[in-house]
């Protein structure tokens, strides 16, 4: 789930525990997970993606996208 300010805390739902918390972004968080769950992709408004290993529990990759990217992309 993404948070007030702008972390996302992954939840042992079975234990009920926060087994890790990911910084990063500023404003509202939108997350989406892969098929098998092993994943995670999360986008904030500040035109930045991240992609999280939820197996190590670690960003691998994030994309900057240019400040006018809604105009490129007809939004």
């Amino acid at each position: 789930m993404g948070t007030a300010d702008s972390q996302i805390k992954i939840w042992d739902v079975k234990e009920h525990t926060n087994v890790a918390n990911f910084p990063g972004h500023s404003g509202p968080v939108t997350i989406a997970f892969s098929n098998k769950g092993y994943y995670l992709a999360t986008g904030a408004q500040v035109c930045s993606l991240k992609r999280w290993d939820l197996r190590k529990l670690n960003n691998f990759k994030t994309i900057s996208l240019d400040s006018n990217y809604e105009s490129i992309l007809g939004l």
